[in-house]
């Protein structure tokens, strides 16, 4: 199954295959920088990062029962 996270720094989309998540994108929104510190297969972890600011997301997903389940950390 397929699942999104969107949020004001942008967005994280990941797939489970039973308890095996995979990234299939991370798009930031305007103003924001992307990186890419884990794609799986147990958990992926996505940092976004404001161009020119001291703001960050981090975005941590990992598959419940077959579904991406997202958290979210903002420093």
């Amino acid at each position: 199954m397929q699942r999104s996270w969107t949020g004001t720094p942008g967005r994280v989309t990941a797939t489970c295959r039973s308890e095996r998540i995979t990234l299939d994108a991370a798009v930031p929104a305007d103003g924001y920088v992307v990186d890419i510190e884990g794609r799986g297969p147990e958990a992926l972890e996505v940092e976004f990062h404001r161009s020119g600011g001291d703001t960050d997301t981090k975005v941590r997903g990992t598959c419940r029962a077959g579904e991406p389940r997202f958290t979210v950390e903002q420093d």
